[in-house]
Parts: C-alpha cells; structure tokens; sequence
C-alpha cells in the first residue's frame, strides 16, 4: 500500500481506537543514521521492518533509538561497520510488510530484524492470519539468504491512548499475537525474541511518550537490554557459540515467550526449537499450552 494511503487509512480509524489525546500527526520519529562502527571493513547489512516500534517513534534523537543502539554494539561487538537500512513505517501491519521485504531483497543479505503486531492487534484481521502473512515475509527473506530476527508483538491494551473498550480485546490479542508469531517465525526458520510483557506498567509516568501510546526514551530502554542479546547472537553463531539449551516444541517455545520477555527462541527444525531464557528464569510449561497458538482465532 503506498504511504500516502496508509497513513489515510491509519489516521481514519484513529478516532474509533483512541481517544482526543492521540493524534498521528503528533507522532515523533527519531533520524537513523546509515552506517555505524569502523570506517573501514566489509560491513554487515542490516535492515530493519515493521511498524512504529521498530521505528521508536514517541522519541526524537537517535541515542534512543532501539535501531541506532542494536546497529551500534553490533558494529561494536564485530569490529565491522554495519550499514543500517530503516524500512520500517508508522502503522505497517503484517498485510502491509510485504513492500518492505520486496524492498529489502534489492540489497544485499544481511541481517533482517522484524518488529510488528500492534497494529494487527488493533485491526479486524484474525491473530493466526496476522501471523500467516508474517511467516510468509520471513520465508521470503529466508530465501534470499537472509538471517532474520523477529521481535513479537508487544503487550497491548494499557496505553492511556486507547479507549477504554478497545484495552481488554487488545490484552487478549496482543498476547495471542505474541505466541502465534514464535511459531509462525520459528516455522520459516526465523529466531525470534519476546516484546511480551504485561507488566511493562505503560500507564506508570514517563514510560510512554507524550502521544500517550508509544514508548518513551524510558520506554525503550525496558526493550534494549531484551533485544540486543537476540541480535549479537547472530555473531555468536557465526563464531561457533552452542545452541541455547532448552530442546522444546514450538507450541512450548511460544508458551515460554509470553511468560517470559527477553526470551530468545532459534530454530533447530522438526517442530523443534532451542530457547534462551532470561537469567533468573526456570522452564515452567503450563499444562495447557498448545491450543492459544494453534487455532485461527480472532
């Protein structure tokens, strides 16, 4: 969808979601920069999609941008450049990432980091078609020889943004978004990390920005530390560093993710999937795990 139209349509259903004290126009999104680390060396390719998440829209300088800081202690830990493409755009929804992959398969493979579900969560579509449509996009990538990361929806429904009738079906949403996306992304031979956290606390003060819907500086810096293990251990695999050890089914993995942010699932085939628990964390599967992620719920 071009992005003029788009943002017609984000902005026509703004007042059905939130109340008199959001406006899409009063959205700030921080500046990116190109290339981070040495000036010198092959750089790492790393391209960035999704929604206003992975843009950290709500703040205004790149220092506290999850983007710049991810593409920074990667071009740190590598000791290479790192040439960051930021495709990402205010209101994507799983539907709307396919021009953002067809724009990424035109440079070269890299490392492809996939933040979306919020708006999917807000939307009529159907959680498990949200998450078919993004397991279609990372086999895309997937193909192309890309490594791709996926950061699962977040938690949804305390915004002080939101109406008050649209809070419970998008607590709900969001978490079954959350479970249905690790399996959909582990299928497609994606790793993914866990965003799920309800108690993010999003209407404490100062954790969301003055839109009073996306996170603020405060805000971000609760998904930096969760998302950055995820995305150096891209070079941990390249260095020949074990496999995280919990050998877990997918519908498991999913189960340990929403219970657990921060958590790191990577693909090991068969319907099986390693997961890397936050420190502190125990592998703790409720009795009933499967059925929240398997069906096509609303």
């Amino acid at each position: 969808m071009p992005r003029t139209l788009r943002r017609i349509v984000v902005k026509a259903g703004t007042p059905l979601l939130f109340n008199g004290s959001f406006s899409v126009d009063a959205i700030t999104v921080p500046p990116h920069p190109v290339r981070c680390g040495p000036e010198t060396g092959d750089p790492l390719q790393l391209a960035v999609l999704g929604d206003s998440l992975a843009l950290s829209a709500g703040v205004h300088h790149p220092d506290q941008a999850l983007a710049t800081l991810g593409a920074r202690a990667l071009a740190d830990a590598a000791q290479r450049p790192v040439e960051l493409r930021m495709l990402a755009r205010i209101g994507t929804t799983s539907r709307w990432l396919e021009r953002q992959v067809t724009t990424a398969l035109r440079g070269t493979p890299g490392l492809a980091s996939i933040v979306v579900g919020g708006n999917d969560v807000l939307s009529p579509t159907r959680t498990r078609t949200a998450a078919r449509l993004l397991r279609v996009q990372v086999e895309r990538l997937r193909e192309a020889g890309w490594q791709v990361l996926v950061a699962t929806c977040p938690h949804v429904g305390d915004q002080p943004a939101l109406r008050a009738w649209v809070r419970e079906t998008s607590r709900r949403r969001s978490r079954r978004l959350a479970g249905q996306q690790t399996v959909a992304a582990l299928q497609a031979g994606a790793r993914t990390v866990s965003l799920y956290d309800p108690e993010a606390h999003t209407t404490e003060e100062g954790i969301t920005s003055p839109d009073r819907f996306h996170p603020s500086a405060r805000g971000y810096a609760l998904h930096l530390p969760r998302l950055l293990p995820a995305v150096l251990a891209f070079l941990d695999e390249a260095h020949g560093t074990p496999a995280p050890p919990a050998d877990v089914s997918l519908d498991e993995a999913a189960a340990l993710a929403v219970q657990h942010p921060g958590t790191h699932c990577v693909p090991l085939g068969s319907g099986r999937a390693a997961v890397h628990l936050p420190p502190g964390c125990a592998v703790r599967l409720p009795s009933s795990r499967s059925a929240e992620y398997a069906g096509d719920s609303p």
